[in-house]
């Protein structure tokens, strides 16, 4: 199952395209359960108010999506992928903390890695939850942005400018 390019490094797949009639049903379960939690009360506990994390236990629902998607993300990085852990995330919005991960940074977690994103509600233009560069741009990013590590950004704009002067 070839479905991620490794020239983009991520792909954005529809469930019918990688999740069996089993995983969907699963998924449904998972978004009642995403949907009964109280989220306003969890914020108050959370170290990224932004950001609020619930972790999932690796029940039947999550196994069976996992099985799913193993051999998509095992042909990507090339190896069989180790599930590590599985969160329900929940970002209210309503407020805009400068110099967080909620606004734009790289993660810099291994080479190769894969984060699957399952939203509870449709995405579009209007509301997607974050944006995505092409791993063919990712070099170049990353070298510009370490050139000027010495010079702080002056701010999210001044970030901004600088990698839309990259992808350009």
């Amino acid at each position: 199952k070839n479905l991620i390019s490794d020239e983009n490094g991520y792909e954005i797949l529809s469930f019918d395209k990688c999740l069996s009639e089993k995983s969907l049903n699963s998924l449904k379960n998972l978004k009642t359960m995403y949907n009964s939690i109280d989220w306003m009360n969890i914020i108050e506990t959370q170290k990224k108010p932004f950001l609020c994390q619930v972790s999932i236990k690796l029940d039947s629902d999550l196994k069976t999506i996992v099985e799913d998607l193993a051999p998509i993300v095992a042909n990507y990085i090339g190896s069989w992928p180790v599930f590590l852990n599985g969160n329900f995330w929940f970002s209210p919005n309503t407020k805009n903390f400068e110099g967080r991960s909620q606004n734009w940074h790289m993660d810099a977690e291994d080479v190769k890695q894969l984060k699957i994103l399952i939203p509870v509600d449709e995405i579009t233009q209007d509301h997607g939850p974050m944006k995505l560069i092409p791993a063919n741009i990712t070099n170049k990013i990353y070298y510009n942005l370490k050139k000027k590590k010495k010079t702080k950004f002056r701010n999210e704009k001044h970030q901004d400018e600088l990698i839309n002067s990259v992808l350009e």
